[in-house]
């Protein structure tokens, strides 16, 4: 039973190395869309980039706008499907995170 649960949370955190990769991606791409089409929401948000100007509040006030479905009023679809696309992301990425956990915790004396 242990090499089995230590295949599927070895795996689980493959999958989710690979998903922050992804959401990294689509996180940058959809920075760089606000900055360049939507500035004044770009600038409400702190101005951050993926690397550049990334401090713990623009990461917060990016967590608030995304989480508190904000970008539901942007105009343009293409960024509208983006923004959608990284909140779903991170959703997933969290749900995943929270599940590695409660494995960790449930089968970590058995590994």
């Amino acid at each position: 039973m242990s090499d089995v649960v230590s295949i599927v949370i070895i795996t689980l955190a493959v999958i989710q190395a690979l998903g922050t990769i992804m959401y990294l991606v689509s996180a940058g791409r959809l920075l760089r869309s606000l900055e360049a089409q939507h500035p004044t929401v770009h600038e409400s948000i702190g101005r951050p980039l993926l690397i550049a100007h990334n401090t713990p509040r623009n990461n917060l006030l990016f967590f608030r706008w995304l989480w508190g479905r904000d970008y539901e009023t942007l105009p343009n679809s293409d960024s509208l499907a983006l923004a959608r696309l990284v909140r779903a992301q991170l959703v997933w990425l969290l749900i995943g995170f929270a599940v590695l956990v409660a494995m960790f915790v449930v089968f970590g004396t058995t590994l």
